[in-house]
């Protein structure tokens, strides 16, 4: 079982007493995959004998799902609701299966994608975090930019809402503004599909209808959000709307136009760029692509027209 040391407010901390069956799995799935990378020839005969032998014909990303998995299991039986880490305190969902069982468990979250975006950050930056979920990046963000910077954060689901804010409010970060809005290619009403597993709270969206319950929520643009606040550019945008994103750089059209953004980190979903190749050739007209590929540290791919990826992956654009 997993159990960490209570503060004061009964919230948990930073440490943790792992079961041994946990240890052992991670340990022994680390080290496999640590010779599998060095000796990449002698897969069959390592897989051969290896008590999950029904992974054994999986890539060393199979293997790291594996690992995932075991992370998530072990979460879901014993939820952390608090994790302390990077000099933040964030608030989970004791109820998820992908996001916070990571966080809490592995102390990471997309650790490729995240070392990046805290390349990218300066102190005094201005950050756009669109599809914040429990608010991963906007508290890296916050932490990062300091008191003389400004984090935007935007997070239509309230369930999620709900946490980030409580992260923000125990943090006290008074740089971030947060927004409970859609950002989307229109100011007015979108609607919102939740999932119907409150499990997957990170699969919301408002392109894509998952049978749950639909929400009528706000929606903003970029543009309209940026000229209101008085925001002339900014240093990182980083969006994860499950499929939304052309919407989303749709609406802060003025801002790219005008060169704007210097840095986005997207969500790349390959099946709704078809029907937005007028966005996509503006984009590729002003910024570099890169795929963020899964390693640490981070290995930027560059990406031309053409041959972009073909499954669901994360990208980084780059003013030129």
């Amino acid at each position: 079982m997993i159990q960490g040391r209570p503060t004061a407010d009964g919230t948990v901390g930073d440490e943790f007493r792992l079961s041994w069956e946990l240890i052992l799995n991670l340990k022994h799935s680390l080290r496999v995959m640590q010779l599998l990378l060095r000796f990449p020839s002698t897969i069959p005969r390592l897989i051969e004998g290896l008590w999950w032998n029904r992974i054994a014909h999986r890539t060393v990303l199979g293997l790291e799902s594996y690992i995932e998995r075991r992370v998530v299991d072990t979460y879901v039986n014993n939820p952390v609701h608090v994790k302390r880490i990077h000099g933040f305190e964030i608030y989970l969902n004791p109820h998820a299966e992908y996001i916070s069982p990571l966080i809490a468990v592995a102390g990471i979250w997309e650790l490729a994608t995240t070392d990046l975006f805290i390349e990218l950050l300066r102190k005094g930056g201005r950050v756009v975090d669109v599809g914040a979920n429990v608010g991963w990046f906007t508290l890296l963000a916050a932490r990062r930019v300091g008191q003389d910077g400004t984090v935007l954060s935007f997070e239509p689901a309230p369930a999620n809402f709900s946490l980030l804010a409580k992260s923000v409010e125990r943090n006290k970060f008074r740089n971030v503004r947060l927004f409970n809005e859609i950002v989307s290619d229109i100011d007015g009403t979108r609607t919102l599909y939740l999932v119907r597993r409150t499990a997957e709270t990170g699969l919301h969206s408002i392109v894509r209808s998952h049978g749950g319950e639909e929400l009528a929520i706000s929606s903003v643009r970029l543009d309209t959000v940026a000229r209101s606040l008085g925001i002339d550019r900014i240093d990182v945008l980083k969006v994860d709307v499950e499929g939304a994103e052309p919407e989303v750089l749709l609406g802060a059209e003025r801002l790219i136009s005008q060169r704007k953004i210097k840095n986005m980190v997207l969500e790349w979903n390959p099946e709704v760029w078809p029907r937005n190749r007028t966005l996509l050739d503006e984009l590729l007209s002003t910024y570099e692509f890169y795929r963020i590929r899964r390693l640490s540290p981070f290995v930027l791919q560059k990406l031309k027209a053409g041959s972009f990826p073909s499954s669901q992956t994360n990208i980084y654009l780059k003013l030129v």
